[in-house]
């Protein structure tokens, strides 16, 4: 669980620096180029963040059979985004149905990597306390909600908003998902760590 939330933590993390993507989704022309060494910077945090969950779902698998499943998407989502990464720091030009298609699959897999993870992980919790249980489903949902805003190409350009009140708006959501989850997945882990120390009668440190 400590590599969950670490994980998550560098996740979410990204998603805060990426305010970029956010003004992109209602002013394009707003949007500024992002520089090789920026691009490095995202992939590093988003690679640094997945290997960490991947390297935790055994452990969690013990608990919900259903995270066994995770493991191998896991893999593959790194190996698309990596892919997709490459091609576009080389320059290269897929075209815009290709890309469509790609970013939507991409969308679709990470929507149900996450929505399935923090469900077993939300199930877990349920088990110790309703509350941290409670806290896991809002940190999913508004998970689904910012990556599907980021991934999918949904025409807000068109709706007229303030493009700087809609990127503050993801940005608050983004620093609460950094905050919330890394706290409730260390507060899970504490709590497991007290009940079996309840169990065996030995003291926590």
């Amino acid at each position: 669980l400590t590599r969950l939330a670490w994980g998550y933590g560098l996740l979410y993390l990204q998603l805060v620096f990426r305010w970029d993507r956010y003004l992109d989704l209602v002013a394009p022309e707003y949007t500024p180029a992002l520089e090789w060494w920026e691009q490095v910077i995202f992939a590093l945090l988003y690679y640094l963040g997945y290997i960490p969950i991947i390297a935790a779902l055994p452990g969690i698998a013990l608990c919900e059979r259903s995270a066994t499943l995770l493991r191998p998407l896991g893999w593959t989502l790194l190996a698309l985004e990596g892919a997709r990464w490459l091609y576009a720091l080389c320059g290269g030009n897929s075209g815009v149905w290709f890309s469509y298609v790609y970013g939507v699959l991409l969308c679709v897999l990470t929507l149900y990597f996450h929505f399935q993870l923090l469900t077993n992980l939300a199930n877990i919790a349920g088990r110790f306390s309703r509350e941290r249980a409670h806290n896991l489903r809002l940190v999913r949902t508004l998970n689904l909600i910012v990556i599907t805003l980021c991934s999918l190409p949904l025409p807000l350009a068109d709706l007229g908003w303030d493009p700087w009140l809609v990127t503050g708006i993801i940005l608050i959501i983004a620093a609460f998902l950094v905050l919330t989850a890394r706290s409730e997945i260390l507060g899970l882990r504490r709590e497991i760590v007290e009940s079996i120390c309840a169990d065996t009668e030995v003291k926590p440190c």
